[in-house]
């Protein structure tokens, strides 16, 4: 019967005219807790139960799918009643035992990973799955639950997945409002405050608003999506971008580039604000730079197109 109760929170949802937004918001919990609560990728606490009952009007038996595993929590003014006469000692210090039991099997046991500015690190996961990731960004896995049934990551920033692959058990990324599941490819995930970027570089991903079954689009090798926090919505970039990996082979690549792109990767490449102080408009450039020090670039830059990049004082 558990892995009925995400299906039986979904549906009191959307019975009673609630988003996975309103519903988070209610519950003091994140869109995200709710998508995995109705996907049965984890569990509700007993409290969390309990207040989905409350607020839903569910049956606390149905949704706990009437097992005696977990006990609903004392209400403020209720007497629990464990059964018409009281229990001995020995059989009080056994039910807490065994409440104490179920709750530690089943909590999560997070394992995380945190990289600093401009730190590159890579990551094993259980199944040999390859993280690749960025400066300031960060992932985190259950390992209890990891390939019981899914494989899921979450994770914040930017970072390359190179995933083994397995059909039985599909890969999942969460950021803070998207998804993407795979069996087995590689991809980049960029996720940024303004929105969130996929780029697939061999394989088959699904990327998507978590807990939206609609707002999807099926990328393949080549293929590059964004989510906008503006129009909360996802667009298939038409356009390549040479430079999405650079982070990771040191290469910088442009061909044809508009200065303007050529600004952004550079200041987005060295984490430094680059600025332009000649009026150089409708300039392109054409160049591979190797894992070179900031002053090569500018320098080789300026001189080829007689403009002033530098990097800005004020930041």
């Amino acid at each position: 019967m558990e892995d009925e109760i995400g299906r039986k929170i979904k549906a009191a949802r959307e019975g009673a005219g609630l988003t996975q937004e309103d519903l988070a918001e209610r519950m003091e919990v994140s869109r995200q807790a709710v998508s995995k609560w109705e996907a049965d990728l984890s569990r509700p606490s007993s409290e969390n139960l309990l207040r989905l009952c409350k607020l839903l009007g569910l049956d606390w038996e149905e949704l706990a799918g009437e097992t005696e595993e977990i006990a609903p929590p004392e209400e403020e003014g209720q007497e629990q009643e464990i059964g018409r006469e009281k229990k001995d000692a020995n059989m009080a210090l056994l039910i807490g035992f065994g409440t104490y039991f179920m709750t530690d099997r089943n909590s999560p046991e997070w394992v995380a990973v945190t990289t600093e500015p401009g730190q590159i690190m890579e990551v094993y996961l259980p199944d040999s799955t390859l993280i690749s990731m960025a400066g300031n960004s960060s992932i985190r896995y259950d390992k209890k639950a990891y390939g019981k049934e899914r494989r899921v990551v979450e994770m914040k920033g930017k970072a390359f997945f190179q995933v083994t692959r397995n059909e039985a058990r599909p890969f999942s990324v969460y950021t803070e409002r998207t998804e993407v599941t795979v069996l087995g490819t590689s991809f980049q995930i960029d996720e940024q405050p303004d929105g969130t970027d996929v780029d697939v570089m061999t394989g088959k991903v699904s990327f998507g608003v978590t807990g939206s079954e609609t707002d999807k689009v099926i990328l393949t090798a080549g293929m590059s999506a964004s989510y906008s926090m503006e129009s909360k919505g996802i667009t298939i970039l038409e356009e390549e971008d040479l430079n999405t990996l650079s982070w990771k082979t040191r290469q910088l690549r442009f061909n044809d580039t508009p200065l303007e792109k050529v600004v952004s990767d550079l200041s987005e490449y060295y984490q430094v604000n680059i600025i332009n102080k000649a009026e150089t408009p409708n300039l392109k450039l054409t160049a591979t730079f190797n894992d070179l020090p900031l002053e090569d670039v500018l320098l080789v830059i300026n001189q080829t197109l007689d403009t002033r990049l530098a990097p800005d004082p004020n930041k």
